[in-house]
């Protein structure tokens, strides 16, 4: 499992360097208060590319590089790839596990997690 966050996608021809820091973790917050980032239990599509390019831009970041790649062209690439079920598991749901499992959101979600766990424990009668 992949813990350090970063990975690799090609958009365009171009491998991409997508690091899931906390600048890109604070970018995918604000976008969530803009747009709708699920549908259902899944990611939806604008949430996958708002996912994608937040690790981009932070991995450009990091690397005092420019952007070269625009919010649209990242849209593209994957709004090309959401109808394909095999694109999404080849390309897509890499990149999905690394941002899950990066160090930075990991522990959010393990701890977003517990209040359900005691619950389920308390829901049994025991005390």
């Amino acid at each position: 499992m992949n813990t350090s966050g970063y990975t690799t996608i090609d958009i365009n021809g171009q491998t991409v360097g997508l690091k899931f820091g906390l600048p890109a973790i604070r970018q995918i917050g604000e976008f969530q208060a803009k747009v709708p980032f699920y549908e259902g239990q899944q990611y939806s599509d604008i949430g996958i590319a708002h996912i994608i390019f937040a690790g981009y831009c932070c991995n450009q970041l990091m690397k005092m590089a420019d952007q070269a790649l625009t919010f649209e062209q990242v849209y593209e690439y994957v709004e090309e790839r959401i109808a394909n079920v095999e694109a999404v598991v080849a390309e897509l749901k890499p990149v999905i596990e690394c941002f899950e499992n990066s160090k930075f959101l990991k522990p959010f979600a393990e701890a977003q997690a517990k209040p359900e766990d005691t619950k389920k424990k308390n829901s049994t009668g025991k005390k």
